[in-house]
Order: C-alpha cells, then structure tokens, then sequence
C-alpha cells in the first residue's frame, strides 16, 4: 500500500517491534524475561591446569 514511508518514527519502531515479536514468538518473549523459573545449571564445564614453557 506504500503507507509505511509516510509513518512517523515512533510508528516505524513500533511496526519493527510488532514484527520482531510475531517472528519470534510472544511466549518465548515472556519466558526469556521470567527469571523467577531460572534454575541452577545442571552441568559443569571441565577444567585443566595447562603447564606452558
């Protein structure tokens, strides 16, 4: 319809960020923000002492 152009923009932002939430998914949206469910990491990376010279 070419009416994007003639926005204001507040309106261009608002329209970006409508898109970028439909593409990734409100509820994946709101899980990401929920820190209350965050639980400890249940594995541990390895460590190593690595003698050099």
């Amino acid at each position: 319809m070419n009416v994007t152009p003639e926005l204001s923009s507040a309106s261009k932002e608002l329209i970006g960020l409508l898109m970028f939430i439909g593409r990734v998914g409100i509820f994946t949206i709101i899980y990401s923000l929920n820190t209350k469910n965050r639980e400890k990491a249940l594995y541990k990376y390895p460590e190593e002492n690595v003698m050099v010279g």
